[in-house]
């Protein structure tokens, strides 16, 4: 049985996991399987077609893989398009890479900083000794791109108070 150290909740008790157990079924899709020679957890082979007959013995219902990036624009090629200032950071070894916008960046204003063997969510973690210095070189690069685009939007905010004059 697995059991979740923080809050000791364990998949036995499905009432605690029920609303994201239908999120996970409806639009936040997780390609994430496991086979216990590359990470710890027990060999899982995930699917689509697995995911849909569980959530519909469930749940009654189909997941929509593509739901939000449809509905929100999430795709890369959009975001180039319309977004701007998002910073995308992950490692090589988060599992939650996989559905991530790629391993380059998108445009200027849309960066991704690949992590070579980082973990989920290891760079907005406090620094310590143990950090590689892939992990040391992506923090300091993040911090130079939001410490720009804190410049940026203030220069901006003064032209356009300048302008209002």
């Amino acid at each position: 049985e697995w059991v979740d150290g923080g809050a000791g909740a364990s998949l036995a008790q499905p009432h605690r996991f029920r609303g994201w157990s239908y999120l996970s079924c409806t639009q936040v899709i997780h390609p994430i399987g496991a086979n216990n020679v590359t990470d710890f957890f027990p060999p899982f082979n995930w699917s689509v077609d697995g995911l849909a007959k569980e959530c519909g013995g469930e749940w009654g219902v189909e997941p929509r893989p593509l739901d939000l990036p449809l509905r929100y624009g999430l795709q890369p090629r959009w975001l180039a398009r319309s977004g701007s200032r998002v910073l995308f950071s992950y490692g090589t070894r988060d599992p939650w890479a996989t559905m991530g916008v790629g391993w380059r960046n998108l445009s200027e204003t849309l960066p991704v900083v690949a992590i070579e063997g980082g973990s989920h969510c290891a760079d907005v973690a406090a620094e310590t000794p143990r950090d590689s210095d892939a992990m040391l070189r992506a923090r300091r690069l993040q911090g130079q791109i939001l410490s720009r685009w804190v410049e940026q939007i203030a220069s901006e905010r003064k032209q356009e108070g300048a302008e209002a004059r």
